[in-house]
C-alpha cells in the first residue's frame, strides 16, 4: 500500500513537474508572438525557415529517420543504416525499435537534427500495389501500434527526457488510410467506410498521440472519401485534434499543400491552396527538391491574402504557436547550435552499427528448411550469386530501401 501511495505522489509530482512547464512555454510563445511581424510569422511556417535573428528564434532542423538518419539537408554523411521497418517489425521486439530510435536519435542531434519525419504508421492492409511496403510495420493494427509507441518513444524520449539534448520529435505520418489508394497510386485517393478507417488505420495513430505524445503529423498525400487530407477538417481538426486529442503541429507532406491545386485540382490557384491548408489546420509547408518555387506557405503568397482577408490571422498565430512551443520543448532557444565535426558526427557509430546487424538477424523468418538447406553449409556451395541495387551502398543516400 505504502509503494502504491508513493508511486501516486511521484506521478502527480511529475504531472504538475510538466504542466508548469507547459504553462511557462505558453507565456513564451505569448509574448514572442505578440512581437512578431506578419512577415516573421509567416517566415515560420516552412520547413526550411531560417533563424530570426531580430528575435532570437532558432532553426528547426529536419531530417528523415524511418531506419536511420538520412535526408539531412545538404548533408549526407555516415550515419547508420538499420533493417527497413517490415524488417524491424519481423523481430516482434518494440524494445529493440526503441533503442534503434533513440540511437537515430542521438546521431541526429550531432548533426543539428532536431525533427524527423518518421515513423511511418501506415497499415499495409489495403491495394496489394501499394508502393511504400517496405517503410510499414505490416498489415496488423496493433502490431504497427506497438512498433509505432517504441519507435517514437526512442526518437523522442519519455518523462523529463522527452524532447531533451538527446532526443528529437517525432512525426507520425500519413494520415490516415494511405495504403487504401487504389490501383496502388502513390497520392491516389482512397474511399472506405469509418468503421474500416477506425478498425484498422486509425489505431496506431492514436496510440501515438495517447501513448508516446508524439509531437508532429503528417497528412497523407491522399484524398479521402473525395477531400484531400490537406484539406480535411474531418480528419485533422474533428478526430485527431478534438477526439485523439493531439496538441503538436501539423506538417505537410511534400508539396501537398501546393497539389491542392495541382494534383485535386480543387484549388483555383496557391493562394487558394494556402487559404484551405491553413484552415485545415496545416502548420507547416514541407516543400523540397524540385519543388521549391511552387511553394504555397511563401510570405507573398500568404502576406497579400491576408491583406485582403485580416481573419487569416488568427490562422497563422494558431499554426505559429504550435511550431514555436515545439522550439522551446527541444530546449532550442536555451542551447547553441551544435558544431558539427567528424568527431561529433561519428560518436557511437560502431556500436549502432553492430546493433543494426543484431537488428537484421532478428528479422529474418524462415517458412521452410527444405532439404536442410540452412545452416548452409559452405563446403558445398560453388557459386554466390547476391542481387540488388543497393548492395554495395554502406550509406542511405538517397536511398531509404537499403534491405
Amino acid at each position: 500500500m505504502l509503494v502504491a501511495l508513493l508511486n501516486v505522489y511521484a506521478q502527480t509530482d511529475s504531472e504538475q513537474l510538466k504542466t508548469k512547464k507547459e504553462a511557462e512555454i505558453e507565456k513564451k510563445v505569448a509574448a514572442l508572438l505578440s512581437k512578431m511581424t506578419l512577415e516573421e510569422k509567416i517566415a515560420e511556417m516552412t520547413q526550411d525557415a531560417p533563424a530570426n535573428e531580430r528575435l532570437g528564434i532558432p532553426v528547426m532542423k529536419y531530417g528523415e529517420a524511418l531506419h536511420g538518419l538520412w535526408l539531412v539537408l545538404d548533408y549526407y554523411g555516415n550515419t547508420t543504416v538499420y533493417p527497413q521497418a517490415v524488417a524491424c517489425a519481423s523481430t516482434w521486439e518494440p524494445e529493440l525499435i526503441k533503442k534503434m530510435a533513440s540511437q537515430t536519435a542521438l546521431e541526429a542531434r550531432a548533426l543539428g537534427v532536431t525533427h524527423c519525419y518518421s515513423p511511418n504508421l501506415d497499415v499495409y492492409a489495403g491495394d496489394a500495389r501499394y508502393g511504400r511496403v517496405e517503410e510499414s510495420y505490416g498489415e496488423d493494427p496493433y502490431l504497427v501500434s506497438r512498433m509505432g509507441v517504441a519507435f517514437i518513444e526512442g526518437l523522442q524520449g519519455t518523462g523529463e527526457e522527452q524532447f531533451d539534448e538527446n532526443h528529437v520529435i517525432a512525426t507520425a505520418k500519413h494520415f490516415v488510410g494511405y495504403p487504401e489508394n487504389r490501383r496502388g497510386i502513390n497520392g491516389g485517393f482512397s474511399d472506405m467506410s469509418e468503421r474500416r478507417l477506425r478498425e484498422v488505420y486509425l489505431p496506431p495513430f492514436e496510440a501515438a498521440v495517447k501513448e508516446a505524445g508524439v509531437g508532429c503529423v503528417m497528412p497523407g498525400h491522399q484524398d479521402f472519401n473525395g477531400v484531400p487530407c490537406h484539406m480535411n477538417t474531418w480528419l485533422l481538426k474533428d478526430i485527431l485534434r478534438d477526439e485523439l486529442g493531439f496538441d503538436g503541429f501539423i506538417v505537410s507532406d511534400n508539396n501537398d499543400v501546393g497539389r491542392l491545386e495541382t494534383m485535386h485540382f480543387i484549388a483555383e490557384n496557391r493562394t487558394e491552396a494556402a487559404i484551405l491548408g491553413l484552415k485545415a489546420g496545416v502548420d507547416m509547408d514541407l516543400v523540397i527538391g524540385k519543388n521549391v518555387d511552387l511553394a504555397t506557405y511563401h510570405t507573398n503568397v500568404l502576406k497579400d491574402t491576408v491583406m485582403q482577408d485580416p481573419s487569416l490571422v488568427k490562422y497563422i498565430d494558431k499554426a505559429v504557436s504550435r511550431i514555436l512551443t515545439a522550439k522551446y520543448k527541444l530546449g532550442l532557444f536555451d542551447t547553441e547550435p551544435k558544431e558539427i565535426n567528424e568527431e561529433t558526427v561519428n560518436a557511437g557509430r560502431e556500436e549502432h552499427r553492430e546493433f543494426a546487424l543484431e537488428i537484421a538477424e532478428k528479422s529474418i523468418i524462415m517458412l521452410k528448411n527444405d532439404n536442410n538447406l540452412l545452416p548452409l553449409d559452405v563446403s558445398k556451395i560453388n557459386l554466390w550469386l547476391l542481387l540488388g541495387l543497393t548492395l554495395t551502398k554502406k550509406d542511405q543516400k538517397k536511398e531509404p530501401i537499403n534491405y
